[in-house]
């Protein structure tokens, strides 16, 4: 049985645009770096506000930084009329490893129940799967899997 790595994820609510989000993602890479942090014993995952994770993405893939990124909450709905909602697919196609469900916050301000959770993970499994299937023939490196410690 293979051992899991450790995981370190830093949820950042509704906290910092996204010009910030890109100073504290590099000032991040130089502590980690100074500090000579080894990515092999410990995952790093950051949760910014929706507004900053196309800046974290740019930012991660183009510096092929060691850190993963994801998104606070997902829609159980892919498209349509749903305003502020943001879809598994368009969380999926900005390259998030990772999305929070169920998160308390979310249960307690909006009506997020225990039924809402199980549809979110469902959609979440779903868009996973049909960027799997579009990513065929592409490196597993480069594959974003969502809801990773799920085993999906």
């Amino acid at each position: 049985m293979a051992s899991r790595i450790p995981l370190l994820a830093g949820n950042w609510k509704m906290n910092l645009d996204h010009l910030e989000a890109t100073y504290f993602v590099q000032k991040l890479v130089w502590l980690l770096r100074d500090a000579r942090f080894d990515y092999s014993r410990c995952e790093i995952a950051l949760m910014p506000s929706f507004t900053s994770l196309r800046s974290v993405q740019v930012l991660v893939e183009a510096d092929k930084l060691k850190i993963r990124y994801g998104a606070q909450a997902v829609s159980v709905t892919t498209q349509g009329a749903f305003t502020g909602d943001v879809s598994a697919d368009m969380i999926a196609h900005l390259g998030c490893s990772y999305v929070i469900v169920g998160h308390s916050e979310r249960r307690k301000y909006h009506p997020e129940d225990d039924v809402n959770i199980v549809d979110q993970v469902r959609a979440v499994l779903a868009a996973d799967t049909v960027r799997r299937r579009k990513l065929r023939g592409t490196p597993p490196g480069h594959r974003a899997r969502l809801c990773r410690r799920t085993g999906a």
